[in-house]
C-alpha cells in the first residue's frame, strides 16, 4: 500500500500538506511552505511536522495549527537566519509517531532512470537519445545530474531495465561485482541473463533478452550470446532437442559466499 505523503512541490519549493478534520478550509487540508528547494531539508522539516513528539492526535493537530498561524519565515537576505523552526524543540521526548513521509514523492536520479526504463520500446532508442531525455527530466524536476556522464548513465540504465533492483541485496551485490567487467553495449542483456539465473531459469526468455537488448532479431541475439561466451561471461549449451541453456560463470560461487 502506498504511504500517505505530506510532502508536495510547488515550483522550486517544497510544501507540507496534511488533512485535519478540525481545520475548516480546503476540505480540512492545510498547506505550509517549507521555504526550501532542497529535498533533504524538505524531508527533515516534513518529518518534524508529520511526526511531532506529542502523545495524542489533538496535540499533533494543535502543533500544526499553531505553526500555520505563525507569519511566514523571511526570505533569504531579509534576515541573517532565514530558517525558522517548524516545531518547538521544547516538546517532551516521550514518544515518536511513525513517519509517514513518502520518500518516492521526491524525485532523484535513480527514480528518473527507473521511470525512463519502464517506458514501452525505450531500449530501441539510441543511448544518446535516452541520455538527452534523462537530462531533460532532471532539469524539469530540479535534480542535479552534473556528475553523470553518458557512460555512467548507460550502466545505471542497464541495471534499471534488467530488473536487478528487484533482487535481494546479496544477489544484487554479487551481480554488480561481476558486471564491472562487462561493456556498456551488452550490459543490459548480461544482467537480464544473470537475473534469470538467480531465479533458477537457465533458459532466459528470448523476448526478455530482445527487450533489454533493443532488438528482436534472432541473429543479433545469437551473436550477442556468442560474444558474451567468448568474453568468458556465460556458457551456452544446446541439447539434442535444440533447447538452449545458459549458465552465468562465477555467479553461483559469489552467491554461495
Amino acid at each position: 500500500m502506498r504511504k500517505q505523503t505530506y510532502l508536495i512541490r510547488k515550483g522550486a519549493r517544497y510544501h507540507f500538506r496534511r488533512r485535519l478534520p478540525s481545520y475548516g478550509s480546503d476540505n480540512g487540508a492545510i498547506t505550509l511552505s517549507l521555504n526550501t528547494a532542497d529535498p533533504a531539508e524538505a524531508r527533515r522539516l516534513t518529518r518534524r511536522l508529520a511526526a511531532p513528539k506529542r502523545k495524542t492526535v489533538s496535540d499533533v493537530e494543535q502543533a500544526i495549527l499553531d505553526r500555520a498561524s505563525q507569519p511566514p519565515p523571511p526570505r533569504p537576505g531579509d534576515a541573517e537566519d532565514a530558517t525558522s523552526p517548524i516545531v518547538p524543540d521544547s516538546a517532551p521526548p516521550e514518544e515518536t509517531e511513525t513517519v509517514l513521509v513518502d520518500e518516492a514523492a521526491v524525485m532523484s536520479v535513480e527514480r528518473i532512470i527507473e521511470e525512463l526504463a519502464q517506458q514501452n520500446g525505450v531500449t530501441c532508442r539510441s543511448p544518446g537519445t535516452l541520455f538527452r531525455e534523462f537530462l531533460t527530466s532532471c532539469r524539469q524536476h530540479g535534480v542535479t545530474s552534473a556528475n553523470i556522464d553518458l557512460v555512467e548513465f548507460r550502466r545505471m540504465f542497464a541495471f534499471a531495465v534488467s530488473g536487478v533492483g528487484q533482487l535481494p541485496a546479496p544477489a544484487r551485490k554479487s551481480i554488480e561485482g561481476l558486471a564491472e567487467e562487462v561493456d556498456e553495449d551488452v550490459l543490459a542483456p548480461y544482467l537480464a541473463i544473470a537475473v534469470a539465473a538467480f531465479r533458477g531459469r537457465t533458459k532466459p526468455d528470448e523476448n526478455e533478452l530482445a527487450r533489454v537488448y533493443g532488438s528482436s532479431s534472432p541473429g543479433r541475439i545469437r551473436r550477442l550470446l556468442d560474444h558474451l561466451e567468448r568474453s568468458g561471461l556465460i556458457n551456452v549449451r544446446v541439447d539434442f532437442a535444440g533447447e538452449r541453456s545458459i549458465m552465468v560463470l562465477r555467479l553461483e560461487g559469489t552467491l554461495a559466499d
